[in-house]
């Protein structure tokens, strides 16, 4: 079809067909009538068609009609706005199609892509046209937004029509202006006073200077706020590197209250053209800035753990700086819980004259959360002062939670006496463990079973909610059993219970031997307190009387029953006389990590294959004033004292001083901990000899750090493999930083 339609009506290659006379005549008539034209083109006709095998009369696209090329007449265009525009700024531009044929057109589209200069697509979209009525000319306008990157935009479209499409495009150029800001220090403290010193560098492809305005602001990204700005107006020259610094603007001063401590701050500038448009902006690199607060200052210092269970209790100190006198008599301290789902539980309230004056202390225990969602087991402690209904000043301890646990309580341990007997009296301990002391009191039950079953309960009472309780019962008294026969033996069962449900059970065999006149001696103990402090020596006298017929050899065996552990006192052969007492001095030193607890002093006589014994409780009071004065210094290699400021991967030695109240004090272990704010960073367990004063080093290496990061030295000390409370320890911590 495309050779008949170039044979009738031309093409770019060719003429259409006509006869060799009419051709002659057409050209010979268009050459004014020149026979040299006319010879010419017939020879170039004749030598192309004879020598040229390649030639084909009829190539090439048909030149046909407009009655039969009906799509003439449709004439698309992009329009912009402008050649060229700032990069950043939201451009517009149109796509024109006139219909020129005569014609109503229907069911047209226009598709368009919008690429930047790295064959990105930005915006891409299919518009349709339901009719263009004849001479009309349709606008599409399309508007996209800029970004300061990029310096052109390529604009791809096409026009479809009964299947045909018709391709254009266009170029947006972009007039760019790229920034950049460099802070004149890695290092800056918030005085108030001192300037943050800063050089920027503008550079644009603007063929002119062009007027703009330089906003430039310090940002605390850790605190998602400004922390202080400035602006000012500059001209920018065309095709140049134009040098903005802090010399050509008021000073950038950081208030000393904007925040606390040490912070990483960034310097942003924005600049902006006449009409308030952004063309440019950039950030700075990290710098660091130190606050030093010169208003009404809360410091609020506790040793908080990451979560906590109902029933601990949380202990901390408020101390409040006013040194320009700024807080009012009428003004109140409020310490308080705010948890993330909004909840404040009130801690503390106190009036000015008790905070001002005195650092505040407190202690709360954190309260069993039954209802709500994890938020509400979320939060903080918040100290603040409030003056006339306002807050002046606040500050905040880190997040922590509050777990939410089942209660739950077991038996530990439980001991009686071995031997005894029918209508004998019984005395005992167990040990009580408890997850958590909210929630209802447990009960425990002690029960004496016969070998045939025959049960007796002897004891029935609640326990109060101590997370360790020690308890001890008696004098119980063995009954008799209902059967003729003496057992040889009676079952002594604790139960434990808690809200009707039996958690644990323990049991102890006890045997049955004679009558009370089956003892070999009465055992006494004499000069024994019935209450006693940690670390307090006692020379208690053991009393023995012999109930044998006749001398004896025996072995005597004095121990200390504790939760620090057993201990043997003395181990001593004796010989036991009628009707000679013997007295036995027993020294006796009370361990420290015994207090608040209950205590037993047991003597076991055994003379051949006969045995008894005797035990006497004593109740431990808790510590009252340090056993331990504990200090720290860190020097470096060559042993000169570092005063707070230590580098990263630098090598250290904390010196422990430790003195003791007396000397001779054994099996004592300190746990040196580096800590940071939240987390224990390295632990070290050194062993204590028993002189007064002892000092040690340990040799450290400071982490890696990529932030300034605070740390403190802290101890604990343990005897017997028991930590020892913290009222025990006089420790003065020691604080540096690692930069």
């Amino acid at each position: 079809m495309q050779a008949l339609l170039a044979s009738l009506f031309g093409s770019e290659f060719s003429l259409p067909r006509t006869t060799g006379a009419d051709f002659q005549l057409d050209v010979y008539a268009k050459s004014d009538f020149n026979m040299v034209v006319l010879l010419k083109q017939l020879a170039e006709v004749t030598r192309e068609c004879s020598t040229n095998w390649l030639y084909d009369p009829i190539e090439g696209t048909p030149h046909l009609p407009t009655w039969l090329c009906w799509w003439k007449g449709l004439e698309p265009e992009i329009v912009t706005d402008t050649e060229r525009t700032f990069a950043g700024q939201d451009v517009q531009f149109s796509i024109l199609v006139r219909n020129s044929t005569g014609r109503n057109m229907e069911n047209m589209s226009i598709t368009y892509s919008i690429e930047d200069s790295e064959r990105n697509v930005v915006d891409n979209n299919i518009l349709t046209i339901p009719t263009i009525v004849a001479g009309e000319i349709h606008v599409s306008t399309i508007t996209f937004a800029t970004r300061k990157d990029t310096s052109a935009y390529n604009i791809i479209a096409e026009v479809g029509f009964a299947g045909r499409h018709v391709n254009l495009a266009s170029t947006i150029n972009m007039f760019w202006m790229k920034a950049s800001i460099k802070p004149g220090t890695t290092t800056q403290f918030a005085d108030g006073k001192t300037p943050v010193l800063f050089r920027s560098e503008v550079e644009t492809n603007y063929p002119m200077k062009s007027p703009v305005t330089c906003e430039i602001n310090l940002l605390a990204p850790g605190l998602e706020k400004i922390v202080a700005n400035l602006s000012g107006n500059f001209e920018v020259d065309g095709g140049e590197t134009t040098i903005i610094d802090s010399t050509q603007f008021p000073p950038l001063l950081i208030p000393p209250d904007a925040a606390e401590g040490v912070e990483r701050c960034i310097l942003h500038m924005k600049l902006l053209n006449e009409n308030g448009l952004e063309i440019a902006e950039c950030a700075s690199k990290p710098f660091y800035v130190g606050f030093v607060r010169r208003g009404p200052q809360v410091i609020l210092e506790s040793e908080l753990k990451n979560s906590y269970t109902p029933g601990e209790y949380i202990s901390g100190s408020v101390a409040v700086s006013d040194k320009n006198k700024d807080i009012e008599r009428s003004s109140r301290l409020l310490i308080e819980y705010h948890a993330d789902s909004g909840e404040v539980i009130e801690i503390v309230d106190l009036p000015s004259n008790e905070f001002l004056e005195n650092d505040v202390s407190f202690q709360w225990r954190v309260p069993q959360i039954e209802l709500g969602g994890q938020s509400d087991r979320v939060g903080r402690i918040r100290a603040r002062v409030m003056m006339r209904g306002k807050e002046v000043t606040s500050s905040e301890s880190d997040r922590f939670n509050i777990e939410y646990i089942t209660t739950r309580v077991n038996l530990d341990s439980l001991r009686v006496p071995k031997r005894s007997h029918i209508g004998g009296k019984i005395s005992g301990w167990l040990r009580i463990r408890r997850n958590t002391e909210q929630g209802d009191p447990a009960f425990l039950t002690l029960t004496l079973v016969f070998p045939d079953g025959e049960e007796h309960v002897v004891l029935r009472q609640a326990v109060k909610q101590s997370k360790n309780l020690s308890l001890a019962f008696g004098p119980v008294t063995i009954p008799a059993p209902k059967t003729a026969d003496t057992p040889k033996s009676i079952t002594l069962t604790a139960a434990l219970s808690y809200a009707g449900l039996e958690m644990d059970k323990r049991s102890a065999e006890i045997d049955l031997v004679g009558g009370p006149s089956a003892d070999i001696a009465k055992i006494d103990f004499i000069v024994l307190p019935d209450f006693v402090h940690p670390d307090q020596m006692i020379q208690v006298t053991t009393q023995l009387e012999s109930n044998l017929a006749k001398s004896s050899d025996c072995e005597l065996v004095v121990e200390l029953e504790s939760i620090d552990g057993n201990s043997v006192l003395i181990e001593r052969d004796i010989n036991l006389e009628i009707g000679k007492p013997k007295m036995i001095p027993v020294p006796l030193r009370i361990p420290l990590g015994s207090e608040m607890s209950t205590a037993h002093l047991k003597a076991i006589l055994r003379c051949g294959s006969q045995s008894c014994r005797q035990s006497q409780r004593f109740k431990v009071k808790a510590i009252e004033k340090p056993f331990f004065k504990v200090g720290f210094s860190i020097r470096n290699e060559v042993g000169e004292e570092i005063p707070g400021l230590v580098a990263r991967l630098s090598p250290v030695d904390i010196v422990i001083k430790i003195e003791s109240v007396r000397k001779g004090m054994e099996n004592l272990k300190i746990h040196l901990r580096i800590m940071s704010r939240r987390d224990i960073v390295k632990e070290f367990e050194l062993p204590v000899s028993p002189d007064r004063e002892n000092v040690l080093r340990v040799k450290w290496l400071t982490p890696p750090i990529d932030v300034v990061t605070g740390y403190y030295v802290d101890a604990v000390i343990s005897q017997n493999e028991h930590h020892l409370p913290r009222r025990a320890l006089d420790v003065t911590r020691k604080q540096f930083t690692v930069y």
